[in-house]
């Protein structure tokens, strides 16, 4: 197998050294995670009690800190060209590596929406909240195939994150334009 091969065969990639890594946040939302903790704190006191609790607390800590430790992210080997995509629980990182040779483009997306929230005591006009994010994507050549790299929580910061690794990685920075297809097109 020739060295071209191995790097867009990501079945044979099975570990590589990130030259960034970059953590996109926890797996459970922080409602979750305050409940996880207080599991925590009560397996923990209920191993310290004895009896039953030596069986039981065990088992609720360990799912308590599965919730708190869980996270996402994603890795990127510049030298090798490989990116992934990773989980990670117990401070344990797992994902399987790929070839980014197959994926020319970065762009940003505005995931979520903007609400508008109404005072209800006074009835007057309410005021808008923005609760989206915006995400910087590793995509393919026809924006089909998406790898999430960064979750920013303003347009600026995800526009200056995706241009410099843009640079980095030899991308291209681009709107996202998905090609539609003939058959596509003639369904509408």
């Amino acid at each position: 197998m020739s060295k071209n091969d191995q790097l867009v065969d990501n079945d044979h990639i099975s570990n590589s050294k990130a030259d960034i890594s970059i953590s996109n946040g926890f797996s459970f939302g922080p409602a979750t995670r305050f409940v996880s903790g207080l599991l925590a704190v009560f397996g923990i006191f209920a191993m310290i009690t004895g009896g039953p609790g030596l069986f039981v607390g065990p088992v609720i800590t360990l799912i308590a800190l599965f919730a708190l430790t869980s996270k996402f992210g994603t890795e990127i080997s510049l030298s090798n060209n490989y990116i992934r995509e990773y989980g990670s629980v117990f401070g344990i990182k797992s994902g399987k590596w790929e070839s980014s040779l197959l994926l020319p483009d970065l762009c940003v997306l505005k995931i979520g929406k903007t609400q508008s929230v109404a005072n209800s005591r006074t009835g007057g006009i309410g005021t808008d909240m923005d609760v989206s994010k915006n995400e910087v994507y590793l995509l393919s050549a026809n924006h089909r195939k998406k790898i999430l790299i960064k979750t920013c929580d303003s347009k600026a910061k995800a526009v200056a994150f995706a241009e410099d690794l843009a640079q980095k990685m030899g991308k291209n920075f681009v709107e996202f334009n998905p090609k539609i297809s003939e058959q596509t097109k003639a369904r509408r």
